[in-house]
Parts: structure tokens; sequence; C-alpha cells
């Protein structure tokens, strides 16, 4: 689970799938992403889940601010403050970068 943004490269140069695309058609991809990122913890988690999602990926240089506003305690304004929630596991990048990946805890 990525950003829109995100999905075409993680789609070109990964073997992962992703759900969310910048294609007027994905409304069930945008939707599940929009809807993980509001989420509070415990329904993030079901989400996760349910969506069978293994990494999830923020972009620190482009955060959602409109997502933040509305759930000041959703999954993207908890992860935007350094928190790292118990079922996501922080993926060591490069501290530069403007990525951060966590894997889902099964």
């Amino acid at each position: 689970m990525a950003p829109v943004d995100l999905g075409p490269a993680i789609l070109a140069e990964t073997n992962h799938e992703v759900f969310a695309g910048p294609y007027h058609r994905n409304n069930d991809g945008i939707a599940a992403l929009l809807n993980l990122m509001l989420a509070p913890l415990p329904a993030a988690k079901q989400i996760l889940s349910e969506r069978h999602v293994d990494y999830l990926v923020t972009c620190s240089a482009d955060p959602n601010q409109n997502i933040i506003k509305l759930a000041p305690d959703g999954l993207e304004a908890r992860l935007g403050r350094g928190e790292t929630p118990d079922f996501l596991e922080p993926l060591q990048l490069d501290p530069n970068d403007k990525i951060s990946v966590w894997r889902v805890k099964k």
C-alpha cells in the first residue's frame, strides 16, 4: 500500500503489486489507501489484514495534509509524527530518503 503517485514506479521497478495508482478507474485501490490512512489504529490494522498488505510506504516529502487534518489520530498522521504502531515493523532505508517503508506484521 503506497501513495498514488508511487504506484507506477513500484510496479515498474519491483516485483510487488500496488493498490493505488493515478488511474481514473482505480476507485477501489485509491479508496482502500485513503480509508487506511484516515483510519484509527485498530481499523488500520484490520484493513491491512483484510487486504493482505505486506508493506506500507509513505513519502515524507509529500504528506497528505488533508488526511492529517481530517484524521489527526489516523494512521497517516501518526506515522508522520514518527509513531510506529505495534502491527508495523519499520524497514531501515537510507536516512536521506524521503520514502519510509514498514512491513506489516502477520
